[in-house]
């Protein structure tokens, strides 16, 4: 499984995008694992909890 945080709803704003990021990695660990691809940006940036 791959996801893009942009097909997520992920926007380049000022406003964090740590949620959308956040469910990006736990479907990826719900569905057995994949790739979380988030593209090179400052914008989107964070805390997250990696689950493995």
């Amino acid at each position: 499984m791959e996801i893009d945080i942009r097909d997520l709803g992920a926007r380049t704003t000022d406003i964090l995008q740590t949620e959308i990021i956040q469910k990006a990695i736990d479907d990826c660990f719900l569905t057995g694992g994949g790739t979380v691809k988030i593209p090179e940006s400052r914008r989107f940036r964070g805390f997250f909890i990696l689950t493995g």
